[in-house]
């Protein structure tokens, strides 16, 4: 799905400051990108100053995010061991729910624990799959940006079938089975992993969560000392 349109997701997905900061909040002298796409946050943390490291599945995104910037970017699967430490582990853009199912996930919270520095701390951000579901949401905002038109639907189940239709200089169709963890068995995952110092927030402005209003579900958590 994502290779496909790899040339157009920073058009679709344009540099956000307010989640920038978020990050940059936590950010100590060694970051590592989980799913870094193009690498947008991952090359403005290293012209910052910081040391970072992006990976993505994707070939097609790396190559085209590689020279944005000071990053390091490097085509990896993230679930692979983490053989170094990082004082900050992030993993967003709804991501992690690409993982085949819970017990995935909780191997890959355990991953991103066992690669993080003594006080190091992990931010994940998803869709709040909540309200999806009490509210039976079956499309996502149309994103038009650049001359690109971007659609996004869900067909609800055990798992949900995200299907896009992008629209620019060529007519794109995809889609992908996510798996739609709620917002409690998440956060009970980080605390059997061993985070302390869960915190929720339903937007990178800090807005507190709320099961059925909050667009996006972000768990910030640390790796005790």
């Amino acid at each position: 799905m994502y290779s496909s349109i790899a040339k157009y997701y920073d058009s679709i997905f344009p540099f956000n400051r307010h989640k920038y900061e978020f990050l940059k909040d936590y950010a100590g002298r060694d970051v590592l990108d989980l799913a870094c796409a193009t690498g947008s946050y991952a090359h403005k943390l290293a012209e910052d100053g910081y040391h970072v490291l992006g990976v993505d599945l994707d070939e097609s995104m790396v190559e085209y995010g590689k020279n944005k910037g000071k990053a390091l970017l490097e085509v990896a699967d993230m679930q692979e061991e983490i053989y170094d430490f990082y004082d900050l582990i992030y993993c967003i853009g709804n991501s992690l729910v690409h993982l085949e199912n819970e017990q995935a996930i909780k191997r890959q919270l355990k991953n991103i624990y066992q690669g993080l520095k003594r006080n190091g701390t992990s931010v994940v951000q998803i869709v709040n799959y909540d309200r999806i579901y009490l509210d039976n949401i079956e499309s996502l905002p149309v994103i038009e940006n650049d001359g690109v038109r971007f659609e996004r639907k869900y067909t609800l189940g055990e798992k949900v079938k995200f299907e896009t239709k992008l629209v620019a200089d060529e007519e794109i169709v995809n889609s992908v089975n996510l798996y739609p963890i709620r917002s409690g068995r998440l956060v009970k995952l980080f605390d059997e992993v061993g985070f302390k110092d869960i915190e929720v927030f339903g937007s990178f402005n800090r807005d507190i969560f709320d099961i059925n209003e909050s667009f996006h579900f972000i768990v910030v958590a640390r790796k005790s000392a």
